[in-house]
C-alpha cells in the first residue's frame, strides 16, 4: 500500500518526469536501463531506489510480475508533474 505521506525528493521527481517524457516519446513505458541512460546515471541501482520511493509515495505502480516495461504513472503522479 502506498505511503502517500512520504514526500518525493527532487531527484525522485526528476525520475518521474523522465519516465513521463520517455513514455510520451516512445509510446510505451521505459525500462530502468533506458531511464538510467537518459539521466546519465552511473548505475541502475539508484534509479531503482527512486522508482521504489515513487511507488511507495503512490506516484507510480508496477505491473504484476517481472515486466521490464511495467511502470505506470498514477493519477497522483500525473498531478505532481503539472
Amino acid at each position: 500500500m502506498p505511503n502517500v505521506t512520504q514526500h518525493p525528493t527532487p531527484k525522485d521527481l526528476n525520475v518521474l518526469r523522465t519516465i513521463s517524457e520517455l513514455r510520451a516519446n516512445m509510446g510505451y513505458p521505459p525500462t530502468v536501463e533506458e531511464i538510467r541512460a537518459e539521466l546519465d546515471a552511473k548505475s541502475s541501482f539508484g534509479i531503482r531506489r527512486h522508482i521504489d520511493h515513487l511507488q511507495n509515495s503512490g506516484l507510480v505502480t508496477r505491473a504484476v510480475g517481472k515486466i521490464a516495461r511495467g511502470l505506470v504513472i498514477t493519477e497522483a503522479g500525473k498531478l505532481k508533474l503539472k
